[in-house]
């Protein structure tokens, strides 16, 4: 998202905004990334994978365009 879209979502949210070191934070992102990678699942939480998966394979047009989230999201309540 670009500064503009971030500052709305902020806004939307009672987020406050504040100023990031994007590097830094894609290097934690990825770090992070990296050690959920190497956990395994819980049973439980292949079960409800699975359950995902059987229902988008049964209802593939039961989907939400990004452009429709989006608005949504930054929409006014």
């Amino acid at each position: 998202m670009e500064g503009a879209a971030v500052a709305q979502v902020c806004a939307r949210f009672d987020i406050p905004a504040i100023p990031v070191d994007r590097n830094r934070v894609q290097e934690l992102w990825d770090e992070i990334a990296g050690e959920v990678a190497r956990m395994p699942l819980t049973e439980s939480q292949r079960r409800r994978l699975d359950e995902r998966l059987a229902d988008e394979e049964h209802n593939p047009d039961d989907v939400e365009s990004w452009a429709k989230a989006k608005d949504d999201i930054l929409r006014e309540p």
